[in-house]
């Protein structure tokens, strides 16, 4: 998961480029855990896994 991969929610944040308010609010939560992955991607209304995959790279499996 992002988390074990070594990724922090500042970088997921960077990685959907959309940090208005609400995501803002999430932005600055510690430490990234699943659920406020989840909770963060549905603030921008995208997947999960979507977010972790952008933030990886297209290389990422």
């Amino acid at each position: 998961m992002a988390a074990e991969r070594g990724l922090d929610l500042e970088e997921l944040c960077a990685a959907t480029s959309d940090k208005d308010a609400a995501g803002r609010e999430l932005f600055d939560m510690e430490p990234l855990t699943v659920p406020r992955l989840c909770e963060f991607a549905a603030v921008l209304d995208v997947k999960a896994s979507d977010i972790v995959d952008r933030a990886l790279g297209d290389g990422a499996p």
